[in-house]
């Protein structure tokens, strides 16, 4: 957990962090949620004047070291996307319907698998597509209109059924998130040894479609590694969006469901959840019960500070109050990677 206010050296941290996971551990992968678009330019180098500047409290950096660490770091396979996306065959029928409220209707499934047939392997079932094809029928039904006599008696429910999907695809058709082709923003994550840093850049989207995207993203990599277990670290700035303590929209229990599920079984599958906030009081409690390490900031709201004194025995209340009064560039950490401690967070060798 890495928690601080805005302004307390939150992303400084959290990219310090990045690197060093790159820099030593050597067979790891970082997927960061990027709900800020904070690391947009992350495989640009910093300059060595900006590196060095006075306002960090950290020893400067050797200007031969800073040099070669940036060179390893550029070598290294990082993937920045800029705008994701993610085809609509990647989501089972009920998790993609509960994302938008689609109220249930028993012929709605039946009209979806019949759309869904209509599709090859040649092309992405897309929104726009599948809004099209029921467009066509429904316009089809208007100028030829069925003989009402001899419907069967479902007929109505069947066409009513076919009314909701309609409007469903309708509502997601102009969505940016779904490609054009059949590859899509996932299938780096199909290889690993690829591409060590990926960043998905959500900060564009509205929210709902940041939770579309966060929700395949962290399918894939628990139904990948419950094969593969590759050593992968799963980062998600404002975390508080994804896994909220009070979910209000469908789209966020569908989220939350994932971080809990990552958070309390993940390690046993090389899935190693980092989640950022500036309110950890606003994550769900079970998120942060199953944390084992933390690094806070400065943090001067009580609700915040109660929530992380609820979720660990290893350090007093009174330590963690003494994060209202950390300076820029401080943190308290505590948890497995040992004893507790202040420390003054480093300088950034990346944008």
């Amino acid at each position: 957990m890495h928690f601080g206010t805005s302004g307390s050296g939150k992303t400084t941290l959290l990219g310090l962090l990045i690197e060093e996971i790159l820099l030593n551990i050597s067979n790891a992968q970082i997927i960061l949620l990027d709900l800020n678009s904070d690391f947009a330019k992350f495989n640009q180098l910093r300059p060595e004047p900006d590196v060095n500047s006075d306002d960090n409290p950290c020893e400067k950096v050797n200007v031969d070291a800073l040099r070669q660490q940036q060179e390893t770091l550029q070598r290294l396979s990082l993937k920045l996307i800029t705008s994701p996306q993610t085809r609509m065959d990647r989501f089972v029928f009920s998790d993609l319907f509960q994302l938008e409220n689609v109220p249930y209707h028993f012929a709605v499934h039946s009209w979806f698998e019949y759309v869904c047939k209509h599709f090859t392997k040649d092309k992405p079932i897309s929104p726009r597509a599948c809004e099209e094809l029921l467009r066509k029928q429904i316009e089809h039904d208007q100028t030829f209109p069925p003989d009402r006599e001899a419907a069967y008696p479902l007929q109505e429910e069947e066409l009513k059924g076919r009314a909701i999907l309609h409007n469903f695809f309708k509502r997601m058709k102009d969505a940016p998130i779904w490609p054009s082709e059949l590859t899509d923003s996932l299938d780096p994550l199909g290889s690993p040894d690829t591409f060590k840093f990926i960043e998905y850049n959500l900060g564009g989207l509205r929210f709902s479609h940041r939770a579309i995207l966060a929700e395949a993203v962290l399918r894939s990599l628990w139904e990948r590694n419950e094969k593969t277990r590759n050593r992968t670290f799963i980062i998600i700035d404002e975390a508080h969006n994804v896994a909220p303590a009070m979910p209000e929209e469908q789209w966020q229990k569908g989220t939350l469901e994932w971080v809990n599920r990552i958070s309390g079984e993940g390690r046993k599958y090389e899935l190693y959840l980092v989640l950022v906030s500036q309110r950890p009081a606003k994550i769900h409690p079970n998120a942060l019960d199953s944390c084992r390490n933390f690094f806070v900031l400065k943090l001067q709201n009580q609700d915040d500070l109660d929530s992380l004194s609820k979720s660990t025995l290893d350090v007093s209340a009174k330590l963690i109050s003494r994060a209202a009064a950390l300076r820029r560039h401080e943190a308290l950490i505590y948890g497995d990677l040992g004893p507790p401690a202040i420390i003054r967070t480093g300088r950034r060798r990346m944008k």
